[in-house]
């Protein structure tokens, strides 16, 4: 299996390398974030709310392909790949809760070159896009799920 990727690795960079209308970029992520909210957010698809501390990790991929259809168009798409885990320290009704969370996401999009400066510009990028998550919350027999439709300019 892991030759069968790193050889479709190769093949799609030898691909993309022979033509020059094709390109691909995208972004890795990690986040950590901890606070006391002092507030109140409820857990989605559960009863629980949170009423104290709370620390959360991130971790994202998000590829992107696209293909030049001239020097001022391009199409292509976006995936999203992502996996989130929190701590809540002070839920009600049952105490520490940790939660994880499977995010996902494809977007086509349509991309307008408006103004050229050299290998610089300006440009103008539609997407719609259609998400989701899974969520799976420790000791708590819920399994709440989430799908999201957008619209991006």
């Amino acid at each position: 299996m892991k030759n069968l990727f790193i050889t479709l690795a190769l093949a799609a960079a030898t691909f993309v390398g022979a033509n020059a209308q094709f390109f691909v970029g995208g972004n890795v992520g990690f986040a950590l974030q901890s606070e006391n909210t002092g507030g109140t957010f409820s857990i989605p698809g559960t009863n629980l709310t949170n009423t104290g501390d709370f620390t959360d990790w991130s971790l994202f991929v998000n590829p992107r392909v696209g293909y030049s259809l001239d020097e001022k168009m391009s199409v292509g798409a976006y995936i999203s790949l992502g996996y989130e885990q929190a701590k809540l320290d002070n839920p009600a009704p049952i105490g520490e809760v940790k939660a994880g969370a499977f995010t996902w996401g494809v977007a086509p999009f349509f991309r307008y070159n408006v103004v050229s400066f050299g290998k610089f510009g300006i440009a103008a990028e539609a997407k719609l896009g259609v998400g989701g998550a899974v969520y799976n919350i420790k000791d708590v027999d819920a399994k709440p799920t989430e799908l999201n439709f957008g619209i991006g300019v």
